[in-house]
């Protein structure tokens, strides 16, 4: 299509921004990071910026800090709803516009088996921050 995407990670202190109302935080940890990239682009561009956080119960699921943590995280997964939120901001550079969206993903898991619970912890995925879309500059 002729666009050119470019990954700018923001180097925001997340844990420095904090809401207790999931949607408003992933927009105000997305905006935080296009007010971090903004002074950074030089062209007209198109800026996207993102954040989700998981909802186990409807409490905000931080990333376990050790492998007792992510093994009950993962075996409490089958017994809860659980709930990605995940929000944009697009940046027009050029017209110095903002737009936002916030979605979010309902997910029902099964019972997570613990030799599979065992596999995850072991290959560390289980302390990756909650996967996002990078941002991006288009």
């Amino acid at each position: 299509m002729g666009y050119e995407f470019e990954v700018m990670p923001s180097g925001i202190d997340e844990k420095a921004i904090r809401s207790e109302n999931p949607r408003k935080l992933v927009l105000m940890l997305a905006y935080a990071k296009a007010e971090a990239l903004l002074p950074k682009i030089q062209e007209p561009a198109i800026l996207i910026t993102s954040d989700q956080v998981v909802l186990c119960d409807g409490k905000i699921h931080e990333e376990p800090q050790n492998e007792k943590e992510a093994r009950e995280y993962l075996q409490n997964l089958g017994l809860s709803l659980v709930e990605a939120v995940t929000g944009v901001v697009a940046t027009n550079t050029f017209a110095k516009k903002q737009v936002e969206a916030v979605d979010v993903c309902r997910i029902v898991f099964s019972e997570i088996p613990e030799e599979v619970i065992e596999e995850y912890i072991q290959s560390g995925e289980a302390f990756i921050p909650t996967p996002t879309f990078p941002d991006l500059v288009v």
